[in-house]
């Protein structure tokens, strides 16, 4: 009996031990998997975005960055790409910087869309845009982000403003002049419309795509010039544009809009940067057989 009771107590110790020494390993592993998760990991991927800021890789390190949120000096480091990037897009180092409280008239979105207040500005009739508001690089000119901003007659672009949104300027009937700086890429749908006072539009090397009556009633514009690599023009998108008188074409346009020049009376010169094969397919249809008629039509082969 004795016997008995005493190897049912060594049996039951040596489940105990064999149950403590599970628990131990499992405790241990899970310690190691917080350790991995909540040190490691982050120690990692805070790596990988310093080694993306020496590579000057800014707006890539800054998402990194702000991924990581209050770990280390992430949310410093993620400031100063901001700021970095805004140095090396602008090529100078005394980059414009904005906030709410020195610029009231401007707002920023999410997206780096900026926007402008004509109520609250009482500044001059050229206005320069920061190259960071908020501590936020600004990326955009955002959705009637200027409309009817009327006093204004020359707009500054940052050079990180990549889009023109759709009508961005509307009816800013006294802008006279705009320079789109090296990175915009789109310009969207009504985004110059009733600017009845644009004289000179310079668009940029990587502009790909203008929308529907962009500048549309444009009446100060007299000729328009779009980069090789322009690919889509909007329907109208210069349409009763009423001084309008040369327009030049890219070889590598591949889309020319419904009624591009409609209500245009006064085009006598057009420029093709390919042949009038090609050119004649382009302008069949979508109300645009009229461009073909224009007195001087040049291409590269004619």
């Amino acid at each position: 009996m004795e016997k008995n009771k005493k190897r049912k107590r060594e049996k039951a110790i040596k489940i105990a031990a064999i149950a403590v020494g599970l628990l131990l390993c499992i405790g241990t592993a899970i310690a190691l998997h917080l350790l991995n998760k909540n040190v490691w990991v982050p120690a990692k991927i805070y790596e990988s975005a310093n080694e993306l800021y020496s590579a000057e890789e800014y707006l890539s390190a800054y998402e990194v960055y702000i991924s990581l949120g209050d770990y280390k000096d992430c949310a410093e480091l993620a400031a100063d790409c901001i700021t970095k990037n805004a140095q090396k897009l602008s090529g100078r180092e005394d980059v414009i910087m904005g906030t709410t409280k020195s610029m009231p008239w401007f707002k920023i979105d999410e997206n780096g869309g900026i926007f402008f207040d004509e109520d609250k500005y009482k500044g001059a009739s050229t206005l320069i845009i920061p190259d960071v508001f908020d501590n936020k690089l600004v990326m955009a000119i955002g959705d009637k982000g200027f409309f009817y901003a009327d006093l204004l007659e020359e707009v500054i672009l940052p050079p990180s403003v990549k889009r023109i949104e759709s009508q961005a300027f509307f009816a800013c009937s006294g802008l006279k002049k705009i320079e789109f700086p090296e990175y915009v890429e789109f310009i969207g749908e009504k985004a110059f419309e009733d600017c009845t006072s644009l004289s000179s539009v310079t668009f940029s090397a990587k502009l790909t795509e203008i929308g529907t009556a962009a500048f549309r009633n444009c009446d100060a514009l007299t000729e328009v010039s779009l980069p090789e690599g322009f690919l889509t023009l909007g329907a109208r998108s210069f349409a009763s544009c009423e001084k309008l008188a040369a327009f030049s074409f890219p070889s590598t346009i591949t889309l020319i809009g419904n009624k591009l020049f409609d209500g245009n009376k006064n085009i006598v010169s057009v420029s093709y940067n390919g042949t009038l094969e090609r050119f004649k397919e382009l302008c069949s249809g979508f109300g645009n057989d009229t461009i073909l008629n224009i007195k001087e039509i040049t291409c590269k082969d004619s």
